[in-house]
């Protein structure tokens, strides 16, 4: 929750600035990658639909954001790259480790 009030006081469109969440999005991969117990507790946390779509907002955004023609080019594509990293694998633990799979089936 801290991530999404975050984003409500820095963020613009949404999204997470940078600056602001790449040690919380690292520490959330580094509980990921350490083992089952890390990357039950980020599972469990990501089961909330909401956290779900904030997740999904974060990468589709962080994709715009390298994409975009003419908005800074590789500056840009730099900077949404470590924490694009850990939202991808942010999504991955949660998608293989929910025993329930229902954010897979839900999101597809």
């Amino acid at each position: 929750m801290l991530l999404v009030a975050k984003t409500r006081q820095h963020g613009r469109n949404g999204l997470l600035p940078g600056s602001e969440g790449l040690p919380l999005l690292a520490a959330l991969h580094q509980l990921c990658a350490q083992g089952s117990a890390g990357r039950d507790a980020v599972v469990c946390v990501f089961r909330s639909v909401f956290l779900v779509e904030w997740l999904l907002r974060q990468i589709e955004g962080r994709l715009e954001e390298s994409s975009a023609p003419g908005a800074g080019g590789a500056a840009s594509a730099s900077q949404a790259g470590p924490s694009l990293r850990h939202l991808v694998a942010i999504l991955h633990a949660t998608m293989l480790g929910d025993p329930t799979a229902s954010a897979a089936a839900r999101y597809g």
